[in-house]
């Protein structure tokens, strides 16, 4: 060792020191020997009455003088029993660690042969020789070498003796310990990648006299696992988001109401209260079937608004419709009548330039004369809060799966797994939606996301199958939007924030409905 490494008299003490290690470990086991270098390295030289070492620059010490990374690679030694399976003479090992020279020999009980070794947590290539051949290791995977080598042959008593003294190494088996990515094969082909952990060896509690491999980790990756903070919605990338409350419905409903032309056909004020408690108490059901008749009128370039076949297909499906005071001619009155806009003391323009739908206030003044006309005027309800009551009842079966849509969303969204895919994507994501912002902003505004420029990043993304179909997307749309009070004098109600963007793509991989968890499968979409 002293030529070998050309030491001064300082370094021969220290290998003096290692010595003294090595007389310590005596016969022992090559992982006993690891602790005693360990130990060392620790400060535990004084037990064997040796030199402190010199300290490294992470206060550990090195047996030798430039060797600092050599406590390292021996604390990520783990022992490997590498063993084979039937009538043998002799079996040893050799391994790509010392260019196939030296050999380990395999220990017998019964059918088996076996040997431990402490191996590096890299690429190790392996081969047997079983009597006088090379033989590949049961179990692992194979490659072959860009060149040949040659492995000299070992005899022990009982063997023949064999006609050749070496032979020549073309196909190895391939141990990856450790590896945090596969290293290539010598062959280049041949081994698929792949993550394995590392291991040691350690005794088996169900029987005293054998041993387990069990994963281990490095002393940095326990700490880590240890101090790591439980996962909470606050701290998440999700923490900004504005849940909608029955504070929010109110500032909502208190915005619609007072531009519904509810004074035109209800003249008495207690009749005008007692309604508008009732479409109080059902504003949150209300938002959802409004954002999803809304969904399925408009196209991306559109402004949100239910159009009017949307509004009798759904009186339709919920079976409304009769005869008498609300036939589908009488809908299509309603519904213009709830178009018109009053000139009242607010003069000020609408953001928003409607089309043919109802935008939202329109839409609850359209729903209050529907009720009126099928359950007031027909004698089943004797006030309108009693009618509208009646409708909300009639629709339940349409607003129910829309309800749950958003409640079942939001609640797999809002999870440590899916926070963790959306911070390890968040700069490409921010990238992606900060070139396809700022259509409808103008000069100095915040550029926000339109339906428009989401449509073109989910284009861009492919996204769209039998079960996403491109007239969805004004419905993902509109369930990644917060709830806003003002849908007439400001456009932030369509227009998206980057929380708002990640929660559409996300209702994109949950409206997809296959199988498998939401992080899942959004990880897929946004890769």
């Amino acid at each position: 060792i002293l030529e070998e490494l050309s030491l001064d008299e300082g370094g021969q003490d220290e290998v003096q020191t290692a010595t003294l290690l090595l007389i310590e470990a005596k016969a022992c086991t090559e992982d006993r020997l690891v602790e005693a270098w360990v130990g060392y390295s620790e400060g535990e030289s004084e037990r064997v009455g040796a030199p402190s070492g010199r300290k490294t620059g992470d206060g550990s010490r090195s047996i030798f003088p430039g060797s600092e990374n050599v406590l390292l690679d021996l604390r990520e030694l783990a022992a490997v029993e590498i063993s084979h399976i039937g009538p043998a003479t002799g079996v040893w090992l050799f391994t790509s660690m010392d260019n196939y020279d030296k050999a380990t020999p395999l220990t017998k009980d019964g059918d088996k042969w076996s040997c431990i070794r402490m191996l590096p947590p890299e690429q190790v290539c392996l081969i047997l020789q079983v009597d006088n051949k090379l033989s590949l290791i049961d179990g692992m995977e194979s490659a072959l070498l860009k060149d040949p080598q040659m492995v000299r042959l070992r005899q022990k008593e009982g063997l023949d003796e064999s006609s050749e003294a070496a032979l020549s190494l073309t196909e190895v088996s391939v141990l990856y310990l450790g590896c945090k990515h596969r290293k290539k094969t010598p062959s280049g082909a041949g081994i698929s990648p792949g993550r394995v952990q590392r291991a040691v060896v350690v005794n088996d509690p169900e029987d005293p006299s054998g041993f387990l491999v069990r994963p281990r980790i490095t002393e940095t990756e326990f700490k880590a696992k240890k101090l790591k903070p439980a996962w909470c919605f606050e701290k998440s990338i999700f923490a900004a988001w504005r849940f909608e409350s029955a504070k929010t419905y109110g500032a909502c409903f208190g915005n619609d109401w007072q531009h519904a032309k509810v004074a035109k056909f209800l003249k008495d004020h207690t009749d005008q209260s007692s309604a508008s408690k009732v479409l109080n108490s059902f504003y949150g059901k209300f938002i959802r079937l409004y954002r999803r008749c809304s969904a399925s009128s408009t196209d991306s370039g559109s402004t949100p608004g239910v159009s009017m076949n949307a509004c009798a297909e759904l009186l339709s499906s919920a079976k409304v419709i009769d005869d008498q005071y609300c036939r589908l001619a009488d809908i299509d009155t309603m519904f213009i009548a709830a178009r018109v806009r009053e000139k009242g003391a607010d003069k000020r323009p609408f953001a928003v330039k409607a089309g043919d739908t109802l935008l939202r206030y329109q839409f609850l003044e359209f729903l209050l004369r529907a009720a009126i006309a099928r359950y007031q005027k027909t004698k089943e309800a004797e006030t309108p809060s009693e009618a509208l009551e009646m409708l909300f009842k009639a629709l339940e079966p349409v607003m129910s799966p829309v309800v749950a849509d958003l409640s079942n969303f939001l609640s797999e969204l809002h999870c440590e797994e899916c926070d963790d895919i959306l911070r390890a994507n968040e700069q490409m994501l921010t990238v992606v939606y900060r070139m396809n912002s700022g259509r409808m902003c103008k000069p100095g505004e915040e550029r926000l996301m339109c339906c428009r420029e989401f449509e073109a990043v989910l284009y861009g993304g492919e996204v769209f199958s039998d079960s996403f179909p491109t007239r969805d997307i004004t419905y993902a749309f509109a369930m990644g939007m917060q709830l806003y009070a003002d849908e007439l004098y400001s456009l932030e109600f369509c227009q998206m924030t980057f929380l708002e963007f990640i929660h559409g793509l996300a209702a994109v991989a949950f409206l997809k409905r296959e199988p498998g968890p939401l992080a899942e499968r959004l990880g897929k979409m946004v890769a």
